[in-house]
């Protein structure tokens, strides 16, 4: 069986048949037509009147309208360009396209000016901007920029260009333009000073009248020069009048005056009276000061002058600022117009000696001394020169008591100009002498509290004593004192004898010497006899002995009676001594010598003695 859909519906034609099972089949179903809405580049299509964007498809009898992005139009009239869904899917009308929008070439020209693109040429694309200038002195009323917005057609009016003045620039402190109206041309260049004392501290060397009526550079900025502290100089320093603090460092204004000043005792040797701040010849930023540093060099003094009988101190070829001589006369002068002290001092660049005269050094003299009691002095001038010595002397018996020696011409302590003696006046005396020490074993023949100049004193010393250094008096003399040293009286002593062939004996323990009252035994050697006095000796008190000395000589043999029948010669007879041998003579009528020697010897028994004993034989007479 045939059918057909509604118109809008699809099929629109189609058939179905009816199935054994009683069932149409296909089954018959009319579905509604749509359109699939085709693309559009750079565009898309709504639904008419642009009610909203169309879906990929659309029912039947849905009115789409194309519509381009911005910058771009459609390729034909807008009435052709509308379409309808149709019963068979499609759409009516024809296909449209959107097309780039371009403008073809510059907007008309204008005065003064002139329209450009940096990037592109023409065509220009839609929104494409193209400048709009000025020539050089002209400038636009207002801003202006034209944009492609339709094909061959620019946003905007056409530019006006007028002519660029400049208002009269701003004043600026401390400082000024070579021009003083109120409009100035394009172009016209203003040049920017500052007053005297300032600098350009940005550096504004000129301005230009520019486009867009404004002026090149940044306002000038004039700052006050100024100059850094000078460099200290030795020996001196500045004044500081004037003095400001633009830095962390002390710097004075442009302007300023310093005055250089020596200290006292120095001079300005470079002759530089003052300093003043001026603007550097290279750097007119920087102040610098004029002239040359100062130089302070030291005032000096020549020696001065010298003068009779005297000397400075020290002596020197020259001598610093301030320096102190002091004159000195020689000694036995004074300064007879008090000059104490010289000082080098300033005059301007020049040293000088402070005093109107020279130093004037005079003789040093002394009146006589006066005269004093019991003594004089050792000349008799009324005026003596200095360094004259006076001996004080007292007469005879007087001493001088403050035990002055001499008096010299010197100069006063107090009044240098006068001479005057050393010492005190002197004092004469009388001489007196306490008594004497005493000593032991002695004494002095006289004993009083108090002796004058002149007395003598005979010391005496005990029986059995005697003065040593044979002090025999002393005298009170000079100086209170008794001449000679205090007697000692030394116990006598007696020589020790000399017994010759014989010694002795003592009857103390002493061997080799021997005092007043001491005995002595003499004894003679074996063979030997007193020739004459007493064996004893004492000793006295004069130092000697009582008896003079004592010889102890050889006794002689004169007992023959044991010499038998022989003569002794009388060359023999008595002069052998003991221990003393000799001949004798054979001399008898009965005997003869029968043997032996006719030899005797000396016994100590003072007899004669055979030395060897002879035989005698008897002569028989017949």
């Amino acid at each position: 069986m045939s059918f057909s859909c509604n118109d809008g519906f699809s099929p629109p034609y189609s058939t179905t048949i009816c199935q054994a099972t009683k069932v149409w089949s296909p089954q018959p179903v009319c579905t509604e037509v749509t359109c699939k809405v085709p693309g559009l580049i750079n565009g898309r299509y709504t639904t008419d009147p642009s009610i909203r964007e169309a879906n990929e498809h659309e029912p039947y009898k849905t009115e789409i309208s194309p519509i381009c992005n911005e910058g771009y139009m459609l390729s034909s009239d807008l009435s052709f360009a509308q379409r309808t869904c149709e019963s068979d899917g499609q759409w009516s009308g024809t296909v449209v396209n959107c097309d780039p929008i371009t403008c073809d070439h510059f907007p008309e020209q204008f005065d003064h000016g002139y329209y450009y693109s940096r990037d592109t040429k023409p065509p220009f694309s839609y929104n494409h901007a193209i400048a709009v200038a000025c020539y050089i002195g002209y400038n636009l009323a207002e801003p202006a920029t034209r944009r492609c917005i339709e094909p061959n057609t620019w946003s905007g009016k056409d530019p006006e260009c007028g002519r660029i003045t400049c208002r009269s620039p701003n004043t600026f402190r401390y400082g000024k333009y070579n021009g003083s109206r109120s409009f100035y041309d394009f172009g016209t260049v203003l040049v920017p000073t500052c007053n005297t004392g300032y600098y350009m501290s940005n550096n504004v060397e000129k301005r230009v009248c520019e486009q867009h009526n404004s002026w090149s550079e940044t306002d000038p900025e004039c700052q006050r020069i100024t100059c850094r502290s000078p460099t200290p100089f030795m020996n001196g320093k500045y004044n500081e009048s004037q003095r400001s603090y633009y830095s962390s460092q002390p710097s004075y204004d442009f302007g300023s005056v310093l005055i250089p000043t020596c200290h006292t005792g120095y001079y300005m040797s470079t002759n530089v009276k003052m300093r003043v701040c001026e603007q550097n010849i290279w750097y007119h930023y920087y102040g610098s000061w004029s002239g040359p540093d100062p130089e302070c060099r030291q005032i000096t003094c020549r020696s001065p002058k010298t003068f009779s009988n005297g000397q400075y101190n020290p002596s020197q070829t020259s001598y610093d600022f301030k320096s102190v001589l002091v004159p000195t006369c020689y000694t036995g002068y004074y300064m007879s117009n008090n000059v104490e002290k010289r000082v080098c001092e300033q005059n301007g660049m020049y040293g000088f000696w402070s005093g109107l005269t020279d130093p004037e050094c005079r003789r040093i003299t002394c009146r006589s001394p006066t005269t004093f009691s019991n003594g004089q002095y050792n000349g008799s001038h009324q005026v003596y020169d200095f360094g004259t010595v006076l001996v004080p002397t007292c007469n005879t018996g007087y001493y001088m008591s403050n035990n002055l020696q001499k008096r010299v011409c010197e100069q006063n302590i107090w009044y240098h100009y006068y001479g005057s003696w050393s010492g005190t006046d002197p004092e004469c005396r009388r001489i007196t002498c306490r008594p004497p020490k005493t000593f032991n074993n002695g004494q002095y023949n006289e004993s009083q509290p108090s002796y004058d100049f002149g007395t003598v004193l005979v010391p005496t010393c005990n029986t059995g004593y005697d003065i040593s250094h044979n002090i025999e008096k002393r005298v009170c003399e000079e100086h209170n004192k008794w001449s000679g040293s205090t007697p000692v009286c030394e116990i006598v002593e007696c020589q020790t004898p000399t017994v010759l062939n014989g010694n002795f004996t003592s009857s103390t323990s002493r061997r080799k010497s021997f005092r007043y009252r001491d005995e002595i035994s003499i004894h003679c050697d074996q063979g030997y006899e007193f020739n004459s006095g007493s064996a004893t000796r004492t000793c006295q008190a004069n130092g000697r002995w009582d008896l003079p000395p004592m010889e102890c000589v050889k006794f002689l043999c004169n007992d023959t009676s044991d010499i038998k029948h022989a003569a002794i010669p009388l060359t023999a007879y008595p002069t052998l001594a003991f221990g003393q041998s000799g001949n004798v003579t054979f001399n008898s009528t009965f005997f003869y010598l029968q043997l032996g020697s006719v030899e005797v010897t000396c016994l100590e028994t003072r007899k004669l003695s055979w030395v060897t004993k002879p035989d005698f034989g008897m002569i028989l007479y017949c």
